[in-house]
Order: C-alpha cells, then structure tokens, then sequence
C-alpha cells in the first residue's frame, strides 16, 4: 500500500520541486497551493495521509497553523513539517507548540536532506 503524502505550498515551482524530491513507487504525492484545500484533502484522505509537509506562511494571511488546529480538532495523529522562507524563533516555536513535528527554513535544505527528512519518517 502506498504512503500518502500532502505538500501544501503557494510558492508552485517550491511545490513541484518537493515532489519531485520525494517521490517514489511506495508514495502518493498529492500537493495543493492554499490551507482551504489542504484541509479538505486532510478530512477526505485522514485513513491514508502518513505525513504532511507543509509552508508556515500561505497567500491570504493563511498559516499551517490552520492545518495544525485541523488535525488537533479532528483527533488525527499525523507528523507535519515545515518547510518556511520564515526563519524567526518566534514562528518555529509557535509551530512547534501548536503540534508540527519539525520546522527548517527552504535556506537550510537541500535535495538530499529534504529525502531524507521524508524517509526517516516514511521507511
């Protein structure tokens, strides 16, 4: 059975970059570009959903918070992480009490570390 995995990103070439990265014959990569359709793709997909990759700040004054408050209310127990242009402690924190697993700023990453974030928590 493939290992479900939703990217959430408004920056499109980020997005498809990411799922390039981490694709793989054992993983469905299913992306959207705003926290709206994350979390309908959150609700529909909850059985299969393995892991969440996601940016902090989204167009429309939307953050992954709205994600995280998502997973908190509906009982889901899911790793998420944060891929964020945002690098200040105030964010990382807040993300991170709120429930997400890991925060990196896009800076810090490279191909080899983005795969191996995703398979640490997929393999």
């Amino acid at each position: 059975m493939k290992k479900t995995v939703l990217i959430i990103d408004d920056d499109i070439a980020f997005l498809k970059l990411i799922k390039q990265v981490i694709y793989n014959d054992d993983r469905e990569i299913l992306t959207v570009d705003n926290i709206d359709k994350g979390i309908e793709i959150l609700k529909m997909y909850s059985e299969q959903l393995k892991l969440i990759c996601s940016d902090y700040s989204l167009r429309g004054n939307h953050t992954v918070m709205e994600i995280l408050s998502a997973i908190d209310e509906l009982k889901y127990n899911m790793p998420v992480i944060i891929f964020s242009a945002r690098d200040e402690d105030e964010y990382v924190e807040c993300a991170k009490s709120a429930g997400a697993l890991e925060y990196y700023t896009k800076e810090s990453l490279s191909i080899q570390k983005i795969r191996h974030i995703v398979s640490e928590l997929l393999d």
